[in-house]
């Protein structure tokens, strides 16, 4: 604290006397507040005491001083932790392998912290696993004393707060500065690892910063919950398409093989009978059949490449698969769409393009359609895909054979995604499947909570 007369030989009032006799300042005082040796500001306060500034008006400073230092290092706290958090929801989608995740945790939690040392640790059932740290491994002294602090944080689940490495009994009278902090990595009641974090300046970790730093060990939990549940997903994901692909192949193909075997059998017999005639009927209808099996084949992998990696998105994907799906057919499509692909959520755009993929599938093995109609659009709220033909239609109302299992599956597909499934078809007037799913728009401001 610096304190000063305006009649003494203080240097801040020479040539100022007049002014300060004529404001009625005899006395000053300046406070400096921050941490530790850091400081962040001053205080001045002016005195009509000629004596110098009043001690208890001075003590009185020095209590808002420190409250002010108090509220700017909440403020810088807070700041921090939303820094952080942010950071964090930025890669809760980028990152599926845990151990990728985790570093990349550290690097943002070091970088918005504005500290230069940290590690994260793996609990096993024996002793808390070094995973990886940045930017380089600790020294001996200082990883004994961090393997410490991330045993008893994985056996608490609480963080642990080192303010000065000099006076901790786990540094076992070895000369270490700085603070430390251990923060668990939380989900629920799930523990995936510890994070600890060492600064070189005394005093930079308090034990009031707990709050703060046990929020940023939940966030890191709920990204390495996500990385796992969007993992889990995809597999989920996988195991489907091989269900389907499978039961593609058992109702389809498998059954056209098992025909082409019948009629060749039946072709053997027809050359040892010397039928000539009905012998080349038949091995046109195998050749038919043949044909058929191969455009299955086709599309059973053509179904498995499918992606949305196109700079169109699902729009592009789906002109891209059309144009395909012609030229192996020869069917006459005619494609449309009005919708901006960046409205479409990918989920929604993946199901879409596999339910258009079936439809086309049914209208090749059963419409006899000279032309199909696909037309993609945004109507209201919602995203509406229509395939339409010309071919032979039947009546919904009948039960349908094994043929037509993709029906089955493209309600599915529908239903996953939130989605409405219609069939209109009539005998003789062809076929029309619509899929209406409606769109996630953003909250407005207002809506926010």
């Amino acid at each position: 604290i610096l304190e000063a007369r305006v009649s003494g030989d203080c240097p801040l009032f020479d040539g100022l006397e007049d002014i300060a006799a004529a404001e009625g300042i005899g006395s000053l005082a300046c406070l400096p507040f921050g941490r530790g040796e850091r400081r962040d500001g001053i205080i001045t306060a002016y005195f009509a005491s000629p004596e110098g500034p009043p001690v208890d008006d001075v003590q009185l400073l020095a209590i808002v001083a420190a409250e002010i230092a108090s509220v700017l290092e909440s403020l810088r706290l807070r700041r921090q932790q939303v820094a952080t958090l942010h950071q964090f929801e930025q890669i809760l989608d980028t990152f599926q392998d845990e151990t990728a995740l985790l570093e990349h945790l550290l690097s943002i939690t070091l970088t918005v912290w504005g500290v230069r040392r940290g590690a994260i640790y793996r609990p096993n059932q024996e002793r808390c696993v070094l995973m990886c740290a940045y930017p380089e491994a600790p020294s001996p002294d200082l990883a004994a004393v961090m393997d410490q602090v991330a045993c008893r944080v994985v056996h608490t689940h609480a963080p642990y707060v080192i303010p000065d490495l000099r006076l901790a009994p786990e540094s076992n009278n070895v000369r270490l500065f700085g603070s430390l902090a251990g923060i668990p990595i939380l989900s629920g009641h799930d523990l995936f690892g510890v994070m600890v974090l060492i600064a070189d300046e005394a005093g930079f970790f308090r034990a009031q910063h707990a709050t703060f730093l046990l929020s940023v060990g939940h966030y890191a939990g709920l990204a390495i919950s996500n990385a796992r549940l969007q993992a889990q997903v995809e597999h989920m994901a996988v195991i489907e398409e091989r269900y389907r692909l499978a039961r593609e192949i058992h109702d389809g193909l498998a059954q056209t093989l098992s025909f082409i075997g019948w009629r060749l059998d039946r072709a053997t017999r027809l050359m040892e009978q010397g039928r000539w005639e009905d012998l080349e009927t038949e091995l046109e209808e195998i050749r038919q059949g043949l044909r058929e099996a191969y455009l299955d084949v086709r599309e059973a992998i053509d179904g498995l490449r499918l992606n949305l990696d196109h700079p169109e998105g699902l729009v592009g994907a789906l002109r891209e698969y059309i144009a395909g799906f012609q030229a192996r057919t020869g069917l006459n499509i005619a494609f449309q769409a009005h919708v901006s692909p960046d409205k479409i959520p990918p989920e929604v755009a993946v199901q879409l393009l596999r339910i258009a993929q079936e439809s086309l599938t049914n209208v090749r093995k059963h419409a006899r359609a000279r032309r199909v109609w696909v037309t993609l659009a945004q109507e209201g709220d919602a995203v509406v895909l229509r395939v339409q033909d010309d071919g032979i239609g039947f009546d919904p109302s009948r039960p349908q054979d094994r043929d037509h299992v993709g029906l089955s599956s493209m309600r599915e597909r529908a239903a996953k995604i939130g989605g409405e499934f219609q069939l209109s078809s009539r005998p003789g007037q062809g076929t029309s499947v619509q899929v209406r799913v409606p769109l996630r728009t953003p909250l407005s401001e207002a809506e926010r909570p």
